[in-house]
């Protein structure tokens, strides 16, 4: 760690704190998706080396897609400094935020032939040193609309299927006997009437011959 006494060296040093983005898409084609994560970068003293385009301590930025960004700081003196990544991107339907909160420490400290080295150490919010900056988002497609079909669309869609194969079966008609037609009976009775006399007159002419 460096002392309390400030070393100024005339070779600034550059610093970069790689950010990283994962993003995954479920159910859609990436290309109907925003996969834009907005974030920011804050320094937690006015003295701490800032990036260019920086706005009273902070740094606003974007990510596209699984990438990285690495941000670049400079300074010419030995110090601590603290900052605080987080991302800021807001809300929307379907999408899933990783709202991670980094605590970045810079030890600029003076080493051999007056030369000026950094440390960077990266904590995430229980004070774990965790060795890197990454953010994971992700979108799951939750209603209708192009891009493909999510899981709870699939499972609508085998219940509808079912509803509807049960609902063909309530219709189908079961024959009983008392749904059966008027006429068929009739029919059936007349049959067996021509059938009994046919029976008895064949009987009658066996007897006649004999």
């Amino acid at each position: 760690m460096p002392s309390n006494t400030a070393y100024a060296s005339s070779n600034p040093i550059e610093i970069s704190m790689p950010v990283e983005q994962s993003f995954e898409i479920h159910g859609s084609s990436s290309a109907a998706v925003d996969q834009k994560g907005l974030y920011e970068l804050s320094a937690n003293s006015s003295s701490s080396p800032m990036p260019d385009k920086s706005e009273e301590n902070k740094y606003i930025f974007t990510i596209d897609g699984t990438d990285h960004l690495d941000i670049a700081v400079s300074d010419d003196k030995t110090g601590i400094y603290d900052y605080t990544v987080k991302q800021i991107t807001k809300d929307k339907s379907g999408y899933k935020y990783d709202r991670s909160i980094y605590k970045v420490t810079i030890y600029i400290q003076n080493r051999e032939a007056n030369s000026l080295v950094p440390q960077i150490i990266v904590q995430n919010e229980s004070g774990e040193k965790t060795g890197e900056i990454m953010f994971r988002n992700s979108y799951r497609r939750t209603g209708g609309g192009g891009g493909g079909n999510s899981d709870d669309d699939e499972s609508k869609k085998e219940e509808e299927e079912s509803d509807s194969s049960f609902s063909i079966s309530e219709e189908t008609e079961i024959k009983t006997p008392d749904t059966v037609d008027t006429g068929s009976i009739a029919l059936w009775i007349i049959l067996a009437a021509i059938s009994l006399t046919a029976m008895g007159v064949l009987s009658y002419m066996q007897r006649d011959k004999s």
